[in-house]
């Protein structure tokens, strides 16, 4: 335990600390845990006496003790975590005074110390304190020293310490990649999909006016001929073209089927737009021409 003052001056040694066992204020006669924090680069804490909390250096006098854990369970023999009392865990104390953590309290969990004695915990908090006594205590933590093994994910087997040192993570393999096209199957005049869909030359259209820009690939069938056309969002409903033998249709058509845009990580392939010479070259990648429909 490290003397460090409370209430306005700096910090101690090795930056914020955790919440600490500290000694009560003078007049109380007695150790007592509670909490402390740095704040800005100031120590600040609080301690509950009778009804009213007390913090700063008027109401403690300007000395509280800090817990600090120089080292690790190497050099020191114990590692402090918050469990319940065991053979090989030791409670850490002052006199009577335990340090309990409220952690499922309401309005926020507290730091702040039980009275071995009486069996009774006292927290303290926005100018007042309050006492807690049964079997609400039984769901709270306390801090203890371990005097087995190390802590979860302890280091110390960099240096030669007697904690194991981690495997390697297992190299999971990828998931198998979708190798279909993935069809959507809409209606002209339905709300537009919010899918991402394969968008024609994967770029804004410099089309017909008074058309959306965005259009995307589709495919209908037309007396049971497949019919490649386009589709768009118009004021948040589909619209579609398709022409078969020199007729264009873009009224009362049936049931249409949209190419869907798969995320990155489970498609097999790419879609890309490719002039018939670069398609026929084997380079890098192996281009195929692009076939929705399941007879053809």
């Amino acid at each position: 335990m490290d003397d460090k003052r409370g209430g306005g001056d700096g910090p101690p040694s090795g930056g914020p600390d955790p919440p600490s066992n500290n000694r009560n204020p003078p007049h109380s006669g007695g150790g007592a845990g509670s909490r402390a924090w740095n704040n800005g680069g100031v120590v600040e804490c609080s301690f509950p006496y009778l009804e009213a909390e007390l913090s700063g250096a008027k109401d403690l006098g300007g000395q509280i003790q800090i817990l600090h854990y120089k080292g690790d369970h190497t050099n020191l023999g114990y590692w402090y975590e918050r469990f319940e009392k065991s053979e090989e865990r030791q409670p850490v104390k002052c006199g009577d005074s335990l340090p309990i953590f409220f952690k499922d309290r309401k309005g926020g969990s507290l730091v702040d110390f039980l009275d071995n004695k009486t069996e009774e915990a006292r927290f303290s908090h926005d100018g007042v304190a309050e006492n807690l006594t049964g079997t609400v205590l039984s769901d709270m933590w306390i801090i203890v020293r371990n005097f087995k093994d190390g802590p979860p994910f302890c280091e110390c087997w960099k240096h030669g310490g007697s904690c194991p040192k981690p495997r390697p993570p297992l190299e999971v393999p990828p998931p198998p990649r979708v190798m279909v096209n993935e069809l959507m199957d809409i209606r002209a005049g339905d709300p537009f999909p919010t899918h991402p869909l394969v968008k024609a030359l994967n770029q804004f259209l410099n089309t017909i006016p008074g058309q959306n820009p965005d259009q995307y690939v589709a495919l209908w069938y037309q007396q049971g001929e497949p019919v490649m056309g386009r589709v768009w969002n118009e004021g948040g409903k589909v619209a579609a073209n398709f022409g078969w033998f020199n007729n264009e249709y873009k009224t009362n058509i049936g049931s249409i089927q949209v190419l869907v845009e798969l995320p990155d990580q489970i498609h097999g392939f790419d879609y890309a737009w490719k002039t018939f010479k670069e398609a026929a070259v084997f380079g890098e990648k192996e281009w195929r021409y692009l076939s929705m429909c399941f007879n053809c």
